[in-house]
């Protein structure tokens, strides 16, 4: 980053980011990640502006069937010295260089749904037997657990 010209320079290209599969991780898989940004220094802080599109697959929480997601994040961020305090829309970098899969891949999971669903009429599994009721219908009866659960029935009887 030495030989940074002044006028600043374009990012545009597919960014590996090389995630590592964690149980109970929403992302199945990452098909693409496009980035299309420019980059430009004010003393010795460098600005990115533009944007990421990204392709992934997900689970869903519901029915835990691999969906298709696309999301187009928007990257306004400053990339400073490392050892200053970060705002939270910096990133730190160190010498002369900085990784930019690991800022994309923060950009990425900061920007994931809470709940991601297949749809929003997913039915989700049955409780009971565990059958994907989106494919079969189920026709288990969920039971009511608990303490509450009791007190209900007797109401429910007349008791």
């Amino acid at each position: 980053m030495a030989d940074f010209p002044k006028e600043g320079m374009v990012l545009s290209g597919d960014v590996a980011v090389g995630r590592e599969p964690v149980p109970g991780d929403p992302v199945a898989g990452v098909d693409r990640i496009h980035l299309e940004a420019r980059l430009f220094k004010l003393g010795d802080t460098y600005h990115m502006d533009g944007a990421l599109d990204a392709d992934l697959t997900l689970s869903c929480c519901r029915c835990l069937e691999p969906f298709r997601f696309h999301e187009q994040i928007p990257v306004r961020h400053a990339l400073q010295p490392a050892g200053r305090e970060l705002g939270p829309e910096a990133f730190a970098y160190e010498g002369e260089s900085f990784d930019l899969g690991a800022m994309v891949r923060e950009l990425v999971e900061v920007n994931l749904p809470m709940k991601p669903l297949c749809s929003e009429a997913c039915t989700g599994l049955c409780p009971m037997c565990g059958a994907n009721r989106n494919r079969t219908p189920c026709h288990c009866r969920p039971e009511a657990e608990g303490p509450m659960a009791e007190v209900l029935k007797k109401l429910t009887k007349g008791e």
